[in-house]
């Protein structure tokens, strides 16, 4: 997969399982870690109007390296350990 599919798999990822409907893109924003990034930013990615620099793409995929290893160990889309109580 090119850089270039790499970071919209990334996003369509996080939007799907991890920043889902209303206050996805503030969230998503916010979890970034980027004074540049705003809601409005991630809004234009996912639709296609810009795409996302460098820096971001990389942000884009620690981020969901990070999300779905906390999954994988048992964590829940929340990133919460509730999924996985007896």
């Amino acid at each position: 997969m090119s850089e270039n599919e790499q970071w919209k798999s990334d996003l369509e990822w996080l939007l799907e399982n991890r920043y889902p409907g209303r206050g996805g893109y503030t969230a998503l924003a916010d979890d970034l870690d980027s004074d540049h990034v705003t809601p409005v930013s991630v809004h234009h990615w996912a639709t296609g109007k810009r795409k996302p620099n460098y820096e971001n793409r990389r942000a884009l995929l620690l981020l969901r390296e990070r999300i779905s290893g906390e999954i994988n160990k048992g964590g829940g889309t929340d990133g919460t350990m509730d999924s996985k109580r007896p």
